[in-house]
């Protein structure tokens, strides 16, 4: 055999071994889902890191493999949601909900994200639908989510979800932020400060806690506690909003 007819047939093997390859069988179904759980993990991970691109890639691979999985879908909608593409996150998370309309995850996640476009009124009915599931692991976090939706259409009602997750977790810290500041706005401002004291009893600092703090002390005519305050947000939160407004009071 010439060295000629040796390279043709060395490249006849190469194609004949790709067409093998490439006509070899799909992954079994369990080894598909099997992968695309690995997937869908990575892509959440990264999702949690701020990394979009790889985030965007592992669950659009999961997808591929299986694209029945409601919670990759919301992933994906979280995905779309935090890099301004409001229209493909809905879609996600319609399409997560429409594969599993009583999952209370995706009725929490699309419940918010609706709320935030100013679909108020379904995002109010799916948050309560999350906070009513005896399947959900935390109901305080929706009626909470339900009272931000709603307050500034009717604050009584936002009150009382916040009292629903606080009957669920009377230390929930979102819920009692949120009930120091209609206690604020209402000029209620024992109630405030006892709400941001039990706040302020489970966790660190929070510039919105420590403005709300600074200005309840103040029209309690504590003003050294007001100046306390306002100076620890200063120094603890420099380049936030809640800093630049204490500078200017």
């Amino acid at each position: 055999m010439t060295p000629s007819c040796l390279l043709r047939v060395a490249g006849l093997c190469a194609v004949l071994l790709l067409v093998a390859c490439a006509g070899s069988p799909a992954l079994e179904p369990e080894a598909r889902r099997d992968s695309a759980d690995i997937h869908f993990q990575l892509g959440v991970e990264h999702l949690r890191r701020n990394q979009f691109g790889q985030a965007e890639s592992n669950l659009r691979r999961s997808l591929d493999l299986n694209d029945r999985s409601a919670d990759t879908h919301m992933a994906m909608g979280v995905l779309f949601q935090q890099t301004s593409r409001p229209a493909m996150a809905e879609q996600s998370f319609r399409k997560a909900l429409a594969l599993s309309p009583d999952n209370a995850s995706v009725q929490n996640n699309l419940g918010v994200f609706l709320c935030e476009r100013g679909q108020r009124q379904e995002g109010e009915q799916l948050l309560l639908k999350a906070a009513r599931s005896s399947r959900y692991l935390t109901p305080e976090a929706a009626w909470t989510n339900a009272a931000v939706c709603i307050r500034p259409l009717d604050s009584a009602r936002a009150e009382g979800y916040l009292r629903q997750a606080l009957t669920v977790n009377p230390l929930f810290p979102d819920a009692l932020m949120q009930m120091a500041s209609i206690s604020l706005s209402q000029q209620e401002y024992l109630r405030s400060r006892g709400f941001l004291s039990r706040y302020e009893s489970i966790g660190p600092p929070h510039p919105q806690t420590l403005l709300m703090r600074s200005r309840v002390e103040r029209a309690l005519g504590d003003v050294a506690a007001a100046r306390k305050y306002q100076q620890l947000l200063i120094t603890t939160f420099p380049e936030s909003p809640e800093a630049e407004q204490a500078a200017q009071e």
